[in-house]
């Protein structure tokens, strides 16, 4: 996206963040260090089944049957 300049005048800041797995980043979502991310669906499932205050919203199915989850931090 930066390549082609999409991002090149939106009225917000991006800040890219690279996790080794999904655990940490759920961790930083949870904790306000991050606003959204991808996980699968069994790192995101324990995580709301823990009390994560993250929601799922957009899941897609790939080839070879895993579905992956963005998942994004509850606003209240």
């Amino acid at each position: 996206m930066e390549a082609a300049g999409v991002l090149k005048d939106v009225p917000y800041r991006i800040a890219w963040k690279e996790f080794v797995a999904a655990a940490p980043l759920l961790e930083a979502l949870c904790a306000d260090a991050i606003e959204t991310g991808l996980v699968g669906d069994a790192p995101f499932t324990f995580a709301a089944a823990a009390g994560a205050l993250a929601k799922a919203i957009a899941a897609i199915r790939q080839t070879g049957g895993s579905c992956d989850s963005c998942s994004r931090k509850i606003s209240h």
